[in-house]
């Protein structure tokens, strides 16, 4: 499965979310999502995505950290969470996300990344 690990960040203030998309549409339709979701959440149609927080000002932007190949979602799951581990500040907005996962991985990250 095509991976992209990416990075949106709030240019108003700095916050950042960390994701990964393995859509078979591509990147940029998992960009159009996070901006559908967001109006569905603002309608009261859809709950809470921490990325809305880095959208909300509607000043950001997309940075690809990675893009490659992965064999499951499970390896998916393994790579987002070595970045979020990796990027982890108070400026990220997930950061609590995968943090047992990140301790079940317990391997070198340099043979992942």
């Amino acid at each position: 499965m095509k991976l992209w690990i990416y990075q949106i960040t709030d240019l108003t203030n700095g916050n950042y979310y960390i994701g990964s998309s393995c859509s078979c549409k591509g990147f940029n339709h998992r960009k159009s999502q996070h901006k559908n979701d967001l109006v569905r959440f603002n309608n009261g149609t859809l709950n809470y995505r921490s990325y809305f927080d880095v959208m909300k000002n509607n000043n950001y932007e997309y940075t690809i950290l990675e893009e490659g190949e992965v064999a499951d979602h499970h390896d998916k799951l393994d790579k987002e969470c070595i970045w979020i581990n990796l990027y982890d500040s108070d400026k990220l907005v997930n950061k609590n996300k995968m943090t047992k996962r990140f301790q079940e991985i317990n391997c070198n990250m340099n043979n992942i990344l």
